[in-house]
């Protein structure tokens, strides 16, 4: 489902079950009922969208997950034009957020974090769990779904201390118990995303910030090279998966990167494009699309791969204060590159 900048800005709403309407002008969405002790009143308050956006994610046929005014992973639908309801799917995990939150709808699971506590909801069973995977002085990373039908999750956690390696934890959603950790060489390798049943796309980071970029089966610890993998090895990029997902549509065989020449002065996004082998590679600077003086944030995909948005900065407001511009992308065939921006 392709939604609009309207429907889009409408989940910025987070209101405990209520029907929210959106302000023309969508900096900010008003609640329309607030309670006062026992009584409930026609009153209104203003959410700044900015604080609250991020945390949607894309749910079943018509509706988002998000999380509603006392921490509950909910539901999210609209109705007709500019209205939303917000309808808790299970009244967990109820404590402040960090503002991760990973869903996968085909498999009815949702998942959050709190400091170094992770939250897990499998809705299908019922059953939700918080816990560390860990505890440790490494980075935490959104954990990565390694096989639905069994139920794994790999937790990863990295470190930026000499002598120590990164390591991830498997555990067993399904089952509710922690099956061990992934057997990961001594060079720093920092899991992206799984691209097949076996193969995760890898990266090891250098002095120089660049990486090296290969597939990495879990199951047997092998790694692989492909014209895929060299030619993002090649870009020299300091990343390649935001957030695990949200740049990268896998079955359409497409990827937005970042690319940084600090030398050149060259700062651009870039489209990466492959066919099923991982061979006719191409790379496709989108820097033709974006005014002067203006410059694009971070990509995110619709969960059908053929619209995205992104934030566009650059621009000034009355006051000489920075504004940015929400902007669109279709990605079809039919356009140049397979991309055209509204």
């Amino acid at each position: 489902m392709a939604l609009s900048r309207r429907e889009f800005i409408k989940g910025v709403a987070i209101a405990a079950g209520a029907t929210v309407g959106i302000l023309g002008n969508f900096n900010f969405v008003r609640n329309l009922f607030a309670e006062t002790g026992r009584n409930s009143i026609i009153s209104s308050i203003d959410i700044p969208v900015s604080s609250f956006f991020w945390m949607l994610r894309a749910w079943k046929e018509g509706t988002l997950v998000t999380v509603d005014g006392r921490a509950r992973f909910s539901e999210m639908s609209f109705i007709g034009r500019n209205r939303v309801r917000i309808r808790s799917l299970v009244n967990f995990p109820q404590m402040p957020l960090d503002g991760i939150l990973s869903a996968y709808p085909e498999h009815d699971l949702i998942i959050s974090k709190s400091a170094r506590r992770f939250h897990v909801a499998y809705l299908a069973a019922g059953r939700t769990k918080s816990f560390v995977p860990y505890l440790t002085g490494h980075n935490e990373l959104i954990p990565i779904l390694l096989d639905a039908e069994e139920g794994l999750l790999a937790f990863q956690y990295l470190t930026n201390v000499r002598g120590r390696r990164n390591f991830t934890v498997v555990y067993n959603f399904k089952e509710d118990r922690i099956i061990g950790e992934l057997d990961e060489p001594e060079d720093d390798m920092r899991l992206e995303i799984l691209f097949n049943s076996e193969n995760l796309i890898a990266s090891t980071s250098h002095i120089s910030l660049s990486l090296d970029v290969y597939f990495y089966n879990w199951r047997t610890g092998e790694r692989t090279t492909n014209e895929l993998t060299k030619k993002i090895s090649e870009l020299g990029l300091r990343s390649i998966i935001l957030y695990r997902h949200i740049n990268i549509n896998i079955q359409r065989r497409f990827l937005f990167v970042r690319f940084s020449d600090v030398r050149n002065r060259i700062f651009q996004w870039i489209k990466v494009t492959w066919d099923e082998e991982f061979t006719n590679v191409r790379t496709i600077p989108l820097n033709y699309l974006v005014p002067r003086d203006r410059w694009l944030n971070n990509f995110f995909l619709s969960r059908c791969g053929t619209w995205a948005t992104n934030l566009m900065s650059g621009y000034r407001g009355l006051r000489n204060e920075s504004l940015v511009k929400r902007v669109f992308f279709h990605l079809d065939g039919r356009y140049p590159n397979g991309i055209s921006m509204h």
